[in-house]
């Protein structure tokens, strides 16, 4: 993972995804990313790469319900503009499940303790 801030959007993961969902206009990659980590075995290990999109993707999910990082890619917003999905309970419940799991056991959560960034 080539990150340069623990910000959302600032590793190249993140972006290359994005990148990918803005090519392709679906709506549902979204929830299918959070899904990846939220339905992960919980005894298991979750790969930095899946980690990064999966947070990228609540972020979308935040965003469509009006609550956009401060950070938000011009990209994010234009899709998300272009797209309209109408994002609700479902997908924010999801996007939390992916949060909770990423900081339960995972690749991402390790490197960054190995960090200097680590305590934003």
């Amino acid at each position: 993972m080539s990150a340069w801030s623990p910000n959302s959007f600032d590793n190249d993961d993140a972006l290359d995804w994005l990148d990918d969902l803005c090519d392709s206009g679906d709506e549902y990659a979204v929830g299918a990313a959070l899904a990846v980590v939220a339905d992960w075995p919980d005894g298991e290990f979750l790969e930095a790469i899946d980690c990064c999109v999966a947070i990228a993707a609540a972020e979308m999910v935040a965003a469509a319900m009006g609550m956009p990082p401060a950070d938000f890619p011009q990209e994010a917003e234009e899709w998300l503009e272009r797209t309209a999905p109408e994002y609700g309970k479902q997908e924010a419940v999801l996007a939390r499940r992916a949060i909770a799991r990423i900081k339960a056991n995972s690749e991402l959560k390790d490197i960054w303790k190995e960090s200097e960034l680590y305590e934003e």
